[in-house]
């Protein structure tokens, strides 16, 4: 049982239905979905920073953040604000 679990868990973990199901069960669970979160987050900041320090332009440090992050629902997010940012949004409300 535990390998075909293993087996499902193999073929599926690239597709985005997988990712996005999977990653929404761990953001339900009540303590770890919090710090999940935060972790993310965090990550986020810290790989923006050092981009931006490195004086990366903003899309393109927003791109290669959304690509080393490996969370489905920060991945999506930073995929919209990259869009909004494009039409002329600011940083600040694309985070929003």
């Amino acid at each position: 049982m535990l390998g075909a679990f293993g087996a499902g868990y193999n073929v599926n973990r690239n597709k985005d239905r997988f990712r996005d199901l999977s990653s929404s069960l761990v953001l339900k669970i009540p303590v770890i979905g919090e710090l999940v979160t935060k972790i993310y987050l965090a990550r986020f900041c810290n790989t923006m920073r050092l981009l931006i320090s490195t004086k990366i332009p903003l899309l393109r440090a927003i791109a290669m953040s959304r690509h080393t992050i490996g969370f489905y629902p920060v991945e999506q997010s930073l995929k919209q604000v990259g869009l909004e940012i494009m039409a002329g949004k600011s940083l600040h409300l694309s985070l929003q």
